[in-house]
């Protein structure tokens, strides 16, 4: 898991305005770029459950063009999910935890009310 931790640690947020999408784009271009296939494949699914997760919370709360709005914010347990581009939202979305030592291969994806 420490090639994960590797890949995450290098890409740059931008001042928090990147979508989440965007931050597994570059987590994906850099697996690729180091030949890790087997992380390539791990993020392409992380990214795509985590979409899913965005469209179901953007239903739940009539939400438009949540997969656009949102902003990922690297936190030292994971990525923090917010709505909208900009820093003057607060209202956070999903929570995304990485693996530690007691849950190695997994990650939770939290969705927040």
């Amino acid at each position: 898991m420490n090639r994960f931790y590797d890949i995450i640690n290098k890409i740059e947020n931008n001042n928090n305005e990147i979508t989440v999408s965007e931050y597994f784009h570059r987590c994906i271009a850099q697996a690729i770029n180091e030949n890790e296939k087997e992380l390539v494949d791990w993020f392409c699914k992380i990214k795509n459950d985590v979409e899913g997760e965005l469209v179901a919370w953007a239903e739940k709360h009539g939400q438009k063009y949540i997969l656009g709005r949102n902003r990922a914010e690297r936190k030292t347990w994971g990525i923090q999910v917010l709505l909208g581009k900009k820093i003057k939202y607060k209202d956070t979305v999903l929570n995304i935890y990485f693996p530690t030592e007691f849950h190695e291969n997994s990650i939770i994806v939290e969705q927040c009310f």
